[in-house]
């Protein structure tokens, strides 16, 4: 990378989504999907193309 090599540049990572409200927004999706996943529903914010719904294998084994 040719800006690694110029005089008085300082690289440094991309940080900015590190804050509270953040985390919090990341907690309560991933519990909203977690609870959508166990009850059959839809889960949110699906990127890879598999579908948003989760699928049972072994359906002998109800959730109460």
């Amino acid at each position: 990378d040719p800006l690694r090599e110029l005089p008085g540049v300082l690289l440094s990572p991309h940080v900015a989504g590190v804050t509270q409200e953040a985390t919090g927004r990341l907690l309560k999706v991933t519990l909203d999907n977690l609870a959508a996943a166990v009850e059959g529903r839809e889960v949110a914010h699906v990127v890879n193309g598999i579908p948003g719904q989760i699928r049972r294998k072994l359906s002998d084994f109800p959730v109460s």
